[in-house]
């Protein structure tokens, strides 16, 4: 691996670029550096003063590690490497040292001829230890360091930036940094990591390994058979990685890369038993099932919960959806019990084969005892995997059967079983379980912003946002006493104005701007003179309008500083006044003014947004058991949620002490009321819905699988927020337009495409609707308000069955048939023990792919291919038919996705044209074209990060359109000019439109 750069940059800026800054300044007598303690040393300075000598010493100056680390203030910190540009040949790269330089150098400055040099002038005019802790501590480059494992420590400190907006990828990143390790947030592409092939010279970056697996970064070398994951995956991979906690007792990989370094401390994994199978709906959506066993070997530093995420070196990652005893997982023939359970039926959409093919070495491994490397650009092919197997003593086909439990009976089909290496990440279910209900618990509560304000719009859902915006507003008068009235009685709205209302009053206040609500209306004016205002040294235009002038401002109702900057500024302009100033006058107070009414953005005010009392958050997970209008609250939630209406009914003090009869009571309450369930952004109107609340047991909130598209989750760590409606109003309001079959009513064609079955319970119908076995099995428990499903059974047909079921016999009905296809649907999924198949797609007879590499030529071949997938993959004996059956069903995928497992992966248009892609994940992409894969993959995230949200729709559809002074101000990119103009000409607004109304705190008319 290539030096770390930091050392030698932090060790030159010490000992030639500082000295020779100071020496630029002064007259450097005598410098030196040491080193006091391991990781603090000091520089003692001497400089020539009028014929004499000054000397000073600068202690605790943070020393650099070997490593490339600092110690300041007591934490472990690093400084990125810092980018000039996108390119990175001719681009200067700047460590710790050089960013140092440009920091402090500047600020050197000679002192004025006849100043009498001191220690302590020296000292206050030079303060280089300040200068130097001060950067270390504030700037951007230089954070906390990463070091969640040793992988995640070793890979920080290769870590580069470019500058603020470039993050396109750049022909000479190839070689300089890892394709494969960037976030995959807003800076993927911005934030990058050096390749091991490559080091820092001389400030610039040089390619020392040309070969392509120089071309990857620390993290990246690691994962074996990367070349079989797409780069997506590929991506979140790397990244999960270096999340994992390390273990106790450090477990190496059963399948290795070579390149691990020889230190136990490296390994933070487990080799776990993996079926890639469905399993009664526990493992829904990246749900993942693990045995008792499994989490006992996972319990650092804390038991493995429900909730709690885990990922494997491939990009598959989800959180524990459940528990199980041993005697109850999928067994081997040999009587192996099933450590781990991942869904397959998103796995051939994703792409990341690599798992499949480690899953098939660790068996060898684990067979033969000894470890198989596997490098990630350069394993063995299928061919020789196929080879190994059979020599360790192992079927030939990659697939065993599996029991249902210890005793149970044998599943119907082969499934691929193997052990693959798993880690559990930082991102565990309990330390995010919060919840607040004004009752004194820390913290104030979940936000509800303007997309949540749409949303609730949207289906005219009037009390729930007056009670949300104010009443549960935990700025609203007397929100610290809201539960103590609750658990005394019923509690109505909050009478007007609202929080939001009184907050946007008090900024126009500001501006001389008078807002009153009264039973006309709200009226504008400007304020008149009071004895307490401060009149101005000279009257200045408006900040918000030209026309009107200022001759005194209000004082604020609270501190304010930018109020005392104005008291000062117009100090110094009745100065220049005095002086017969009047335009420095004006210039001087009107930037004050200015910067005063500025203020906290009255836009922001308009568009609403409070964090809100009775609210509580959560991890979601699978909740196999509920039915469509339930969700399961976490028992520490839903004491925290109910515990006043619970005192209401059992008393104080059986609720505190949450006595048998409180647990009674507090049951009854959850299931006469609801709650609404919140994932943002709220960019639909489902993405607020209400539910009926069950008890459940972990840290999570379970979720009802037909529920994930209502808010676009799934089960990969994706957290909710709860919301519990106190009012009568708000609760039946809820029930009415909230919950599921509220929005049915409102939306019946957009709710069908939520709640129809699919994924696996899609896959598991659509199997024993068009098997022949099986087909009398499903007609016998087939919903009879339902037509006879065809023996060709789609997600569309289940559309258009369930919008007729809804229209004629209404939402209730649908909601009850929808479960019973869940459960239906679910044990036949689970039964057919269908998986992947390792050796996908080896028995599809397809054309001779082309000679060239002409992409007419390819898109023929792949539409060649295609269609020997359709025709050949129908046939249950053929290797690729339950991804082709899920593709063709509509419950995951395509064909042309599955095309990419087995190749080719398409013909795609760029900047440069089209050009074919010969290769599939299942052989394995060589390692050229893996390398380019990588970095379009970064493209890719880069597009799905900077797309503008979907959420402006709800907005521009539901926008104020009246004519009243609040509709056009929340409609205005400049506001404060609609209100300066409606105070100028004393207006009134009647307050006819919906949003206007609800802003100030009105039901509508």
């Amino acid at each position: 691996m290539t030096p770390n750069p930091h050392a030698a940059s932090y060790g030159h800026f010490l000992d030639e670029a500082l000295p020779a800054a100071i020496g630029a300044a002064f007259d450097l007598l005598e410098y030196e550096v040491s080193r006091t303690q391991n990781d603090a040393g000091e520089v003692s300075v001497t400089v020539c003063s009028c014929g004499g000598s000054i000397s000073t010493t600068y202690p605790d100056i943070p020393m650099m590690r070997e490593d490339g680390t600092l110690l300041v203030n007591g934490r472990e910190r690093v400084v990125i490497m810092a980018a000039e540009g996108t390119d990175l040949q001719t681009g200067a790269i700047k460590c710790v040292g050089e960013q140092l330089v440009d920091e402090i150098a500047g600020r050197i400055q000679r002192l004025p001829d006849g100043v009498a040099l001191t220690e302590e002038l020296l000292q206050a005019w030079l303060p280089l230890g300040k200068w130097i802790r001060d950067f270390l501590t504030h700037s951007p480059t230089s954070q906390v360091l990463d070091a969640t494992n040793w992988l995640d420590r070793r890979t920080a400190l290769r870590r580069i930036v470019l500058p603020e907006g470039d993050c396109a990828m750049h022909p000479s990143h190839r070689g300089r940094v890892c394709c494969l390790e960037t976030p995959e947030g807003p800076n993927s592409g911005r934030v990058l990591h050096l390749a091991t092939g490559a080091e820092v010279r001389d400030g610039h970056i040089a390619v020392v390994d040309e070969t392509p697996a120089g071309a990857l970064g620390l993290s990246a070398g690691m994962v074996p058979l990367v070349n079989h994951n797409s780069p997506v995956r590929a991506l979140m991979g790397v990244n999960m990685t270096r999340q994992w906690l390390p273990l106790p007792e450090p477990e190496p990989a059963l399948v290795r890369t070579g390149n691990e370094p020889d230190d136990a401390e490296f390994w933070c994994g487990r080799n776990l038993l993996t079926a890639f199978i469905h399993w009664k709906g526990l493992n829904y959506e990246d749900g993942i099932v693990v045995s008792e066993s499994c989490a006992a070997r996972l319990a650092s530093p804390d038991a493995l919960e429900p909730g709690d995420k885990l990922a494997n070196r491939h990009g598959t990652k989800g959180v524990v959806g459940a528990i199980l005893p041993d005697a109850e997982m999928p067994h081997t023939e040999d009587g192996r019990a099933v450590d781990i359970i991942f869904d397959f039926i998103g796995m051939h959409t994703r792409c990341n084969f690599g798992q499949v093919l480690e899953a098939m070495l660790g068996n060898v491994a684990h067979a033969t005892g000894k470890p198989v490397i596997a490098p990630p650009l350069d394993g063995p092919s299928t061919e020789a995997i196929r080879e190994m197997l059979t020599a360790a003593g192992l079927p030939a086909c990659g697939q065993t059967r599996l029991w249902d439990g210890r005793d149970g009976e044998p599943l119907e089909r082969p499934s691929t079983v193997g052990y693959v290496y798993w880690g559990k990440t930082v991102h565990t279910a309990r330390p995010k379980l919060a919840r607040w209900t004004a009752d004194g618990t820390p913290g104030r509560g979940c936000r509800q912003g303007e997309l949540e304000w749409y949303a609730l719009r949207a289906r005219d859902a009037h009390e729930t946002m007056l009670e949300t915006y104010g009443l549960r507003n935990v700025d609203a008068p007397g929100a610290e006493s809201l539960a103590e009235r609750l658990a005394a009685g019923p509690v109505e709205q909050l009478p007007p104005p609202s929080p939001a209302f009184a907050r946007l009053a008090e900024q126009l206040r500001k501006a001389g701007i008078s807002m009153d609500l009264d039973r006309a209306g709200v009226a504008f004016s400007l304020v008149a003179p009071g004895p307490d205002d401060l009149s101005l040294a000279t009257p200045i235009p408006h900040p918000w309008f030209s026309d009107i002038s200022l001759t005194h401002l209000p004082p604020p109702d609270r501190r304010d500083d930018r109020f005392e900057m104005v008291i000062q500024a117009n100090r110094r302009a009745e100065r220049l006044v005095a002086e017969d100033d009047s335009e420095g006058a004006t210039q001087v107070l009107g930037g004050a003014v200015a910067s005063y009414v500025r203020g906290p953005g009255i836009g922001e005010t308009l568009r609403g947004g409070n964090q809100v009392s009775f609210s509580a958050r959560a991890v979601l997970a699978p909740g196999a058991s509920l039915q469509l209008g339930q969700v399961g609250l976490p028992h520490e939630l839903a004491w925290g949620l109910f515990r006043p209406l619970v005192a209401r009914e059992a008393g104080a003090e059986a609720a505190s002490e949450q006595t048998a009869e409180a647990l009674g009571a507090l049951e009854r309450i959850m299931a006469r009321n609801v709650v609404l369930i919140n994932r943002a952004p709220s960019i639909e109107p489902t993405n607020i819905t209400a539910f009926t609340p069950v008890l459940t047991d972990g840290p999570v909130i379970r979720m009802h699988p037909f529920c994930c598209r209502l808010f676009n989750a799934d089960y990969d760590g994706d957290q909710v927020a709860v919301f519990l409606p106190i009012t009568e109003a708000g609760q039946a309001e809820a029930k009415q337009k909230l919950s599921v079959t509220g929005h049915m009513v409102a939306d019946p064609g957009s709710l069908m495409v939520h709640t129809a079955p699919d994924q696996g319970v899609l896959w598991g119908l659509a199997y024993w609707a068009g098997d022949g076995a099986h087909r009398p099995e499903l007609l016998a428990s087939w919903p009879t308000e339902l037509p006879q499903p065809p023996q060709t059974l789609t997600r569309a047909w289940f559309i258009d069955a369930l919008g007729d079921l809804l229209s004629r016999s209404g939402p209730n009905t649908a909601v009850r048939v929808l479960d019973a296809l869940k459960v239906l649907g679910t044990t036949a999924m689970t039964r057919s023990g269908a998986s992947i198949s390792p050796f996908i797609g080896e028995d599809i007879r397809v054309p001779q792919s082309p000679s060239s590499l002409h992409p007419w030529l390819w898109r023929a071949y792949c539409s060649a291919v295609d269609a020997a997938l359709l025709d050949q993959g129908s046939a249950p004996e053929c290797s690729v038919w339950p991804q082709v059956l899920a593709a063709r069903c509509g419950a995951r995928g395509s064909i042309p996705q599955l095309r990419q497992i087995i190749g080719p992966r398409g013909v795609p248009a760029d900047a440069m044209g089209e050009r074919a892609l010969p290769g599939g994940f299942r052989d394995g992409l060589d390692a050229e074209e893996c390398i380019s894969a990588g970095f379009e993959g970064v493209e890719s995230l880069q597009a799905m990060a900077w797309r503008i949200g979907e959420g402006t729709r709800l907005r521009n559809l539901l926008a104020p359109k009246g004519d009243g002074i609040l509709a056009r101000a929340m409609c205005s990119s400049r506001p404060e000019r609609v209100f300066a103009e409606a105070a100028r000409d004393r207006a009134c607004d009647p307050l006819d439109d919906v949003d206007a109304r609800l802003f100030v705190g009105l039901e509508p008319k």
